[in-house]
């Protein structure tokens, strides 16, 4: 029920689907090309993920995970 922009990391299907602006969330070997990478290292407030009101934040190497992970080819 918290669930905003429909990402759905439980789906591999989800993870790497199509989203409404018909950019990819996440993309497997471009960490660049991903939707949601672009909003981990946005800064502004209206863009950035996780967004400001929901009090949680990602650190640097949690944001670096994400991107070595992608750029690895993202094995499910």
């Amino acid at each position: 029920n918290t669930r905003k922009a429909g990402l759905r990391l439980d789906i591999e299907e989800k993870a790497f689907g199509r989203i409404s602006s018909g950019n990819y969330d996440f993309v497997a070997d471009n960490a660049r090309q991903s939707e949601r990478v672009y909003r981990i290292l946005n800064e502004d407030p209206e863009i950035e993920m996780p967004p400001a009101d929901s009090h949680l934040s990602l650190n640097e190497e949690e944001k670096a995970i994400i991107i070595k992970w992608l750029e690895q080819g993202a094995r499910w």
